[in-house]
Formats: structure tokens, C-alpha cells, sequence
């Protein structure tokens, strides 16, 4: 993924989830769905520990799929 493209998705993700600020993803390549190189996309992975209200820590993630050009198509989350 290049970097542009990466430091698209990162702005917008961390003005969503303003708890996974300053995380640098995990990213997996994710295979093209057609006969379209530039379909192909790519998984990244941001992991946060968090605290509850009584004090347990928690691990939080955030997938968020993009393509190749930093155009977000979906995003899932943990509790």
C-alpha cells in the first residue's frame, strides 16, 4: 500500500475513532475479486488496549477495508 494512499485511510479513521489515534495498523493484502488489478485492496488491523469502568483491560480492534488508492469501504469494530 503506498503511503499516500495509507495516510488517507489513517486520517479518516482517526477522526472517527479518536481512541485509535496515533495506532499504526497491521496490513494484509487482500486478493483482487475480478479480473481487475486495481480492485484488489487491502485489511488493516488497529489495536488499542482499553480500560473499563471497574478497571479490566480490554483489547480493542478496528478492521477497516480499502482499496489500493485509500478509498475506505468498510469498517467493523470490537467492543
Amino acid at each position: 500500500m503506498e503511503n499516500s494512499a495509507l495516510q488517507k485511510v489513517n486520517q479518516e479513521v482517526y477522526r472517527r475513532y479518536p481512541e485509535f489515534a496515533g495506532v499504526k495498523p497491521e496490513i494484509q493484502s487482500m486478493p483482487s475479486s475480478g479480473a481487475d488489478d486495481q480492485a484488489a485492496g487491502y485489511l488493516l488491523t488497529y489495536t488499542v488496549q482499553a480500560t473499563t469502568a471497574n478497571d479490566r483491560r480490554i483489547t480493542r480492534r478496528l478492521r477497516v477495508s480499502a482499496s489500493a488508492q485509500g478509498k475506505i469501504n468498510k469498517v467493523s469494530t470490537s467492543r
